[in-house]
């Protein structure tokens, strides 16, 4: 058995002198009596860190067990290499520079029996940049869908991203809109957020969306009911909230403060040869038809001048009449129209109109006659358009 000055080095008398000395003296004294302790494992405080680096970092590389004899530290390269991490050979202390790409790391102990033991732990870029976009709309009562953006990072490699974690957070959670308030559902604060994946694309979308029930472009389109819209329709009529991404930073779990990128998230009418609800968000959009309260524009009467009808013959006879065709543009083309004749009694020169069809049949006086299209509902949006009724031209002559 070995001796210490003191006495026999049992078992015993390692485990007291490693609890009141420490592992390295008991090491150190192992080594001078000549025994070798073999390293097995290598743990460390931290396996996961980001850079650039936090203030303060704290990496420590530790063997196990804590008595192994001799043990050097050094980090290899796993899945990416070692080109701003250095390690001191003695203590285990890691340094992490703000230029080390992402990806996985080894830690390797060698104890001087020639025992070994290693660790891997991963570094995360912080994303800096948006690349692309991409989106798919959502259907339900909703405008609006699943968006997922792709990052790079300052190594330019995106796979340094992998398991990297953003949020966002907005400067408030309601807006004023064209057409009334709006809340918005956002992350809360502590929320897991996004994480990205090896080719820096979120692993699970973010839905920017808005209750199809509150846009409505009955105010933006021009009218008999709305001469002055509000707006304009070809370039957009809607509001933007801007949602900032932040990055999480390792080992704390904190979010940076200044956020990496931001991004606009932009919900709006537009006319697009026909009007369509747009949600937009990073680089890519959704446009779906509009499915609102229903608008009609662009009401015309084909001819929109006519000749007065011949008088109504007596009895039963057929009364064979001239006919105009009202039509106009409905919002959304799914929306029913219904025609009818704005003047009441004598002022509608005996015309009559097919309330489905906008057939108007003309009366025999001529004149002039509204003719407005509708939904139906009282205190509906309408668009109206005129007939021009002339007087037939007199009988010829009599020779």
């Amino acid at each position: 058995m070995l001796q210490a000055p003191w006495g026999p080095l049992t078992p015993q008398l390692v485990a007291t002198l490693q609890r009141t000395a420490g592992n390295r003296a008991v090491s150190a004294l192992l080594q001078r009596q000549g025994k070798q302790v073999p390293v097995t494992d290598v743990s460390l405080n931290h396996r996961r860190v980001s850079v650039p680096p936090e203030a303060g970092l704290s990496l420590q590389a530790t063997a196990v067990p804590g008595n192994a004899t001799g043990v050097k530290f050094k980090v290899e390269k796993d899945t990416v290499e070692v080109k701003d991490v250095t390690i001191d050979a003695s203590s285990g202390r890691i340094t992490v520079g703000a230029k080390q790409p992402g990806g996985d790391l080894k830690v390797v102990a060698e104890s001087d029996d020639g025992s070994t033991a290693f660790i891997t732990f991963r570094v995360i870029e912080k994303p800096t940049a948006l690349t692309s976009t991409s989106a798919s709309p959502k259907s339900g009562k909703v405008y609006g869908g699943a968006f997922t953006h792709t990052f790079s990072g300052p190594s330019g490699t995106q796979s340094g991203l992998e398991d990297a974690r953003i949020n966002e957070k907005f400067d408030a959670t309601s807006a004023t809109t064209p057409w009334g308030p709006f809340d918005l559902a956002a992350n809360k604060a502590g929320s897991p957020g996004w994480s990205l994946d090896s080719s820096g694309t979120m692993r699970g979308p973010d839905n920017v969306a808005i209750d199809d029930s509150l846009p409505d472009v009955r105010p933006s389109i021009k009218s008999a009911s709305n001469p002055t819209p509000k707006g304009d329709l070809t370039k957009g009529v809607g509001f933007t909230m801007t949602q900032h991404m932040h990055a999480q930073s390792l080992p704390s779990g904190k979010l940076d403060a200044t956020p990496f990128k931001d991004i606009a998230h932009v919900r709006q009418l537009e006319d697009r040869s026909g009007i369509v609800f747009v949600v937009k968000a990073g680089m890519d959009e959704t446009a779906q038809d509009y499915k609102g309260p229903p608008a009609f524009r662009n009401a015309t009467a084909t001819p929109a001048t006519i000749q007065a009808s011949p008088p109504k013959p007596a009895g039963k006879g057929k009364w064979t009449r001239n006919e105009v065709t009202v039509t106009a543009d409905a919002i959304p083309a799914t929306a029913t129209p219904r025609f009818s004749i704005v003047e009441t009694g004598a002022a509608r020169l005996g015309c009559d109109v097919d309330a489905a069809s906008g057939v108007v049949s003309i009366g025999a006086k001529p004149g002039t006659i509204t003719v407005r299209v509708s939904s139906g509902a009282r205190g509906s949006h309408f668009d109206e358009v005129k007939i021009v009724i002339t007087a037939p031209p007199p009988p010829p002559a009599s020779p």
